[in-house]
């Protein structure tokens, strides 16, 4: 049963654990979409320019990409790893021939949150090391670890619970604190590029890192109703 944006929210707002929380004052219930168009509970359509994220990429309803689902969902669904499959092991080949730097083994995962944990843990593995260099304005996830990288205050609810995170300021130009011509952006007082401290067993970075591009997450657009960013360990 189809309802309005509001009545979808409302019920969204009941049944729905609050992490998962649009960032719009008015969200959209879209209940359709075709190429770059979505339709909402209202009836409006949309051209939908937030297409990047996630499987979007290639537009809403790729005829293509239907025809493929539709083709395996008719063969068979998902199996256990305790079994292998020719179509995992055709998308490994293709990857391994356009990855750089000679890569030749794939890990799949089911979101980046999982990548992220698992990047992480063959990098420690692999290295020996514990310390992890994080990003400001990253994001990687919403797992305990993940969240513990992210450091921006919206995505991290809680304070860190994984020890060994570092934070270094991401470089990112459009709104940078580094250009002394922009006097809105100076920083005020000492700001440390990093909290790694002298002699630190920190060697490595394998951390996804995504740099908010929408104006819902800057400050100045919203006086009083952005919480900023951790403050960053000295």
């Amino acid at each position: 049963m189809q309802g309005s944006n509001q009545a979808v929210y409302r019920e969204h707002e009941e049944l729905v654990f609050p992490c998962v929380k649009p960032a719009y004052r008015e969200p959209l219930a879209l209940v359709e979409g075709k190429g770059v168009h979505v339709t909402d509970a209202n009836g409006k359509t949309y051209l939908d320019m937030f297409a990047g994220i996630l499987t979007t990429s290639v537009g809403h309803c790729h005829q293509e990409v239907i025809e493929r689902i539709h083709r395996q969902a008719s063969r068979i669904g998902h199996t256990s790893p305790l079994y292998v499959n020719e179509q995992q092991v055709g998308v490994a080949k293709r990857l391994r021939h356009i990855a750089p730097g000679g890569l030749a083994t794939c890990l799949f995962t089911n979101s980046g949150t999982e990548a992220v944990e698992s990047a992480i843990t063959l990098a420690r593995l692999y290295t020996g090391r514990q310390e992890i260099i994080a990003l400001r304005h990253g994001y990687s996830g919403s797992s305990t670890l993940a969240t513990s990288l992210a450091a921006h205050a919206q995505w991290r609810p809680l304070p860190d619970s994984v020890v060994g995170i570092k934070v270094a300021r991401s470089p990112y130009t459009y709104r940078s604190s580094l250009d002394p011509a922009d006097s809105r952006h100076v920083p005020q007082g000492p700001q440390p590029d990093a909290d790694v401290e002298a002699g630190s067993d920190c060697h490595w970075s394998v951390v996804e890192v995504s740099v908010f591009s929408s104006p819902e997450y800057y400050p100045e657009n919203y006086p009083g109703q952005n919480p900023g960013l951790p403050e960053i360990r000295t």
